[in-house]
């Protein structure tokens, strides 16, 4: 039993061994402790839980003593002398070498949470240092939360005036200020003086954006320079100088009187060659866009010509419109009262678009008044054709590859008569191309040029074809026409009774973004899964609201789906030209009329030839 206890202390934390006594009768000392854990070069009895030893719930249950620098543990009640002969310690002290083991285990094995009263006085001294470090810590972060505050009261100090600031003065341009300050990073006590100087009128805000520069644009051809410097002293618009550093400006030569090719050359080679480099652009693709526009129903005079502008190019020669005398103004205003001579209702507009740039350089502006016929669209349109080819464009900017108009009945018929009159060579490099693609329209003009039509009103006028009353019918007998779709328009997810009344009942009927919105509605209407509990009637119409969003998808998705490719752009279109020839080799006029029909395949053949003739060129 005295073997055991000793043993199993030997590979123990704790070395304990029995005195050696000297006397012939043993005198119980207790248990000797010869080591015990802790740090090695620190003595025994710093590394020992004294303070176990006095009276409280952690007292231990043997005494220690220390004799000599040694210490000694034994129970209460020991002898004082050995009942063993070959031991120097009685039986009741030597079966203390458990817990003594177990104490030695608490020393080593301590922790944050562990009583101090359990600790020794090198572990006493370790907690007391890190309770100075902790106090030390939290010292030096409260100085550092004592400055944070006194900082975010300094910064909501500067906040709060700022408010005032801007509460009390009319700051000029002040998003343009603040913008700039928040760029450079600038703090609110700077941007404060910035305010000041501004009031003061010592500092000008650089930074402007598209909507000012569009403004000081807006000024300044209403107003004129004048205007235009004292507005931008008084409200810091752009300059005169900035906005001709951010705009383009493009002088064109007004056509008074007979639309003349001189007109349109000398526009070419000012508004185009002058700022044409071929080095740097390359050869590119052209496009002819022809248009009208709303012009304010009154003369004016044009100090370059010495003449009185805005009278329709039609019927200006019947005058002379140059001022040389008075008689000359009488004349000219006798000839408008008496109606030889109108004012101008609408500007035609002939522009250059270049394939792979987003810039239209016009080289027409004739006023008229609506009166031409289809005769006189093809003299325009030959005559601008020409000059161009006269001018040495095609070499120098590119060859003219198409015609692009809107839906105008008149340069329908006149783009009709000369760009669809030739087919393209069996020869031609083109032809080549193209001659593997059935069904496609191989008819141009002179120098393979494309009728074209511009998408956005071709998407307009369809539609105005969904939206009226008549409609559009399909093959399954169903009318697309307002009441249908304002029956099934609420089914699409997010669309109200007040949308679908937007969206058919529009305020402006020749809103793009609105027709694009209701294609897209349409789309997802003919997306939507079937309920199963649908009647006869019900179930013809989804069936013929399905077709029609195929369609249209088709149709629309090429020019608004940015991600597809040129490859799927071309697909679309051409399930698009075949769902449409489908149906109208069925209808006829009760799909859409004609001309709608034609324009919105000539569109798509246009696509098709043109991106064969850019493959050509690269």
């Amino acid at each position: 039993m005295q073997q055991s206890n000793h043993s199993s202390c030997k590979n123990s934390l704790v070395s304990i061994s029995p005195p050696v006594s000297t006397l012939s009768t043993p005198c119980c000392l207790g248990l000797q402790i010869d080591s015990w854990p802790g740090t090695p070069t620190v003595l025994i009895t710093a590394n020992f839980p004294w303070l176990c030893t006095r009276d409280g719930p952690d007292k231990l249950p043997f005494q220690v003593e220390l004799i000599d620098g040694v210490i000694f543990v034994h129970v209460e009640n020991c002898f004082r002398f050995s009942n063993v002969p070959e031991l120097s310690v009685c039986l009741a002290c030597d079966a203390l070498a458990p817990k003594v083991t177990a104490l030695a285990e608490l020393a080593r094995d301590w922790n944050k949470y562990t009583r101090h009263s359990l600790l020794t006085l090198m572990q006493l001294l370790e907690v007391a240092k890190n309770l100075d470090d902790q106090a030390n810590t939290l010292k030096l972060q409260g100085l550092n939360d004592a400055r944070k505050i006194k900082r975010m009261l300094s910064s909501l100090e500067d906040h709060t005036s700022l408010v005032m600031a801007l509460s009390d003065h009319d700051v000029p341009w002040l998003r343009q200020l603040l913008q700039t300050s928040l760029h450079n990073g600038t703090s609110i006590r700077t941007i404060l003086r910035m305010i000041e100087d501004a009031l003061e009128r010592s500092y000008r805000p650089k930074n402007h954006g598209m909507d000012a520069i569009d403004l000081a644009l807006l000024v300044y051809r209403l107003g004129g320079a004048n205007l235009l410097f004292m507005l931008n002293q008084r409200l810091a618009l752009p300059s005169l100088h900035t906005l001709r550093c951010h705009v383009l400006f493009t002088k064109v030569l007004p056509t008074i009187g007979r639309i003349l090719s001189t007109t349109v050359e000398t526009n070419i080679k000012t508004v185009l060659h002058s700022s044409w480099d071929s080095a740097c652009h390359g050869c590119r693709g052209v496009s002819l866009l022809i248009d009208e526009t709303a012009l304010e129903e009154a003369a004016i005079y044009m100090s370059d010509a010495n003449g009185v502008g805005r009278l329709c190019w039609l019927h200006s020669h019947v005058i002379d419109p140059s001022l040389h005398t008075y008689q000359s103004a009488l004349n000219i205003a006798h000839a408008l009262q008496e109606g030889h001579v109108h004012l101008a209702k609408e500007v035609t507009v002939v522009g250059l678009h270049l394939f792979g740039k987003d810039t239209v350089y016009p080289i027409l502006a004739a006023p008229t008044c609506k009166s031409e016929d289809a005769r006189d669209m093809e003299t325009v349109l030959t005559l601008v054709t020409n000059a161009y080819k006269d001018t040495g464009s095609p070499a120098i900017i590119g060859p003219l590859w198409s015609v692009a108009t809107d839906g105008d009945a008149l340069r329908h018929k006149a783009g009709h008569k000369l760009f669809v009159k030739n087919k393209i060579p069996i020869s031609s490099d083109l032809f080549r191309i193209l001659s593997n693609l059935p069904g496609l329209n191989m008819f141009t003009g002179n120098d393979m040029v494309t009728l074209d039509f511009d998408f956005k009103h071709v998407f307009k006028r369809f539609c105005m074809l969904l939206r009226g009353r008549s409609g559009l019918y399909l093959d399954n007998g169903r009318c697309i026409n307002t009441f249908l779709l304002e029956r099934y328009l609420p089914w699409v997810k997010g669309m109200d009774d007040d949308t679908v009344t937007r969206l058919l009942y529009p305020n402006n009927p020749q809103d793009v973004p609105h027709a694009i919105e209701l294609m897209t509605a349409l789309i997802k209407l003919g997306n939507i899964t079937q309920p199963h509990d649908l009647d006869i009637n019900t179930a013809a119409d989804v069936d013929a609201l399905h077709f029609l969003s195929q369609v249209l998808w088709c149709l629309v998705d090429p020019y608004i789906n940015i991600r597809l490719s040129l490859s799927e752009q071309v697909v679309h279109l051409s399930c698009f030209a075949h769902l449409l020839y489908a149906s109208y080799r069925n209808q006829r006029r009760r799909l859409m009329p004609h001309q709608l029909y034609y324009d919105l395949q000539t569109m798509v053949k246009a696509v098709v030839i043109n991106i064969a003739k850019q493959q050509k060129l690269n």
